[in-house]
């Protein structure tokens, strides 16, 4: 398919909105996130106490919470009780608990606690709201209690993000689908504490313009939107060749940026490497195993023979 007859299909162009809402959504959030986990972090250190730290060992057997105990740690029962979700599903192992009272560090370290798995990487990168992607964002909005944005709405923007948009391979949404989407971001961007926040409020005045953009305005957005979905989706053979015709038709159609392109393409071209190095390095683990597996009994029976030789002598 012609990669503007593909621009031109309604689905495909509510989707691409959808994403930049998002986008937009967080980057008005921002700000408002750092200064409430810097609030919400004073208020736990006046709960636990002036000068408390938390000193628990991570313990793999003989306690129910592997990494902290939960009744003597006043940290870590006071982050489990603004913690709306499963507290058994509360991912202490991307929290350095050493740095939960530092002034600096601490606020996005406790934040890391309230947000999916991260990864190694993401653990690493995360230290204030700008280096959280969208669905680490998503993900601390809605399961602390302390920010305040009502739940109903924030789980309705994270199905929005997750199950319509990131997991849905085909890249398209119908106009009801882009509807409920876009309501669900302006409704969580209206809630009282963002009321007067003048980021929020400058971000779901572009949201409310974007939602009706026409195709130039889409085409601006669309680079960005597939480098993000590039970034949060788990890419399969076909998503994969999905993408990569696409950011390929963008370094030779219709005005657009040749280094975006490139630069997007280039980026594709690096995840697709790394994962055919994965597998590589799976495949030739097996092997490994397997060879390791053959010299062991080959010793082994070489072993009983000897032994089996002595004890004849």
């Amino acid at each position: 398919m012609d990669w503007t007859l593909q621009l031109n299909n309604g689905e495909y162009r509510n989707w691409v909105a959808v994403g930049h809402a998002l986008s937009l959504m967080c980057d008005g959030v921002r700000p408002w996130l750092d200064r409430e986990m810097k609030v919400f972090h004073r208020q736990l250190q006046a709960t636990v106490g002036a000068g408390v730290q938390c000193t628990c060992v991570y313990t793999p057997r003989g306690r129910h919470n592997k990494w902290h105990d939960i009744i003597g740690c006043r940290w870590a029962a006071a982050i489990q009780n603004y913690h709306t979700g499963d507290p058994d599903k509360i991912p202490w192992y991307q929290s350095k608990s050493n740095l939960w009272d530092h002034p600096d560090h601490g606020p996005w370290e406790i934040a890391k606690l309230f947000m999916s798995d991260l990864g190694k990487n993401g653990r690493r990168i995360v230290i204030d709201a700008q280096s959280t992607d969208a669905t680490g964002l998503i993900s601390l909005i809605t399961w602390c209690g302390y920010i305040g944005v009502p739940q109903n709405l924030a789980i309705d923007v994270m199905d929005t993000r997750n199950r319509r948009w990131a997991h849905n391979p085909n890249q398209k949404l119908n106009n009801e689908e882009k509807e409920k989407a876009f309501k669900g971001i302006k409704d969580l961007l209206k809630i009282p504490k963002l009321a007067t926040d003048c980021d929020a409020e400058k971000n779901l005045a572009e949201i409310q313009a974007f939602e009706d953009a026409d195709l130039n305005t889409i085409q601006q957005a669309e680079v960005h939107v597939l480098k993000e979905f590039i970034l949060d989706v788990r890419r399969n053979d076909k998503t994969l060749k999905s993408i990569n015709k696409k950011l390929e038709k963008l370094a030779t159609t219709q005005g657009r940026s040749i280094s975006e392109s490139s630069e997007s393409f280039q980026m594709l071209i690096l995840i697709f490497i790394y994962q055919t190095f994965l597998i590589f390095c799976k495949s030739l683990l097996q092997k490994s195993r397997t060879l390791l597996l053959v010299i062991f009994l080959i010793l082994s029976v070489q072993h009983l023979g000897n032994g089996t030789l002595s004890d004849s002598k």
